[in-house]
């Protein structure tokens, strides 16, 4: 009869650690998610200074490039610095509209809406980051194709 009433009490002492370990509470998945967002936004926030940087060195050189009206090529190399200074605006401008849209705190809103809201932040911030990797490889790659003429 004692080991029976030791194996029961093992059973449940088991059963009430593997209720304890079921895994992440809902705010701790919600504190997850959000930290995945926030880290993306993280890794490209700092290139906004760098974006700024190639876009004005793009238009001074699409300005001067468009001095001279007579040399046609200058001309169509003016106007492809100008549309990547203007992917580089676009960039951002998709990392400011996303900062302004995005709400970080939940009143009455239940986990699983919560949880899709972030899903979906995760993914418009990862977009805004390629738009931003993108463009900015993009600016660098003309200038220094430009520079080696």
């Amino acid at each position: 009869m004692n080991k029976l009433k030791t194996l029961f009490l093992a059973v449940v002492v088991a059963f009430v650690a593997i209720a304890c370990e079921s895994g992440p509470t809902e705010e701790e998945q919600q504190n997850s998610l959000k930290d995945e967002v926030m880290e993306i936004h993280d890794e490209v926030m700092p290139k906004m200074g760098e974006m700024n940087t190639l876009k004005n060195e793009l238009l001074a050189d699409a300005d001067s490039l468009s001095a001279d009206s007579s040399n046609v090529e200058n001309l169509e190399l003016s106007i492809d610095l100008r549309q990547i200074a203007s992917e580089l605006e676009e960039a951002n401008k998709s990392m400011m509209d996303w900062m302004r849209n995005y709400k970080p705190t939940f009143d009455e809103q239940t986990h699983e809406e919560i949880m899709q809201y972030l899903e979906d932040q995760k993914v418009k911030a990862g977009e805004v980051k390629t738009k931003i990797l993108t463009s900015i490889e993009k600016a660098k790659a003309k200038i220094a194709e430009k520079s080696e003429e």
